[in-house]
């Protein structure tokens, strides 16, 4: 029995995790192994610009200007 899966630290058994969801365990194991979405990508690169805009604010920028930034390059 795995005691928490590989995407979280948290350590609670899948199994509660998948009852308290009300989603049978076969089912999180197919989400888990399953390739990324298109909207997982988009996000993915939308983190990588956020932190991008943010590091090059010397980590000053809010998520305000962060917004605004990204914004401005559409």
């Amino acid at each position: 029995m795995r005691t928490s899966s590989p995407t979280t630290s948290y350590p609670v058994p899948d199994a509660v995790s998948c009852r308290v969801l009300e989603v049978s365990q076969s089912w999180f194991y197919k989400w888990l192994g399953r390739a990324p979405t298109l909207r997982d990508e988009r996000r993915a690169d939308l983190t990588l610009a956020i932190q991008e805009v943010f590091d090059r604010s010397g980590d000053t920028y809010g998520s305000p200007r962060v917004h605004i930034e990204l914004r401005e390059r559409g």
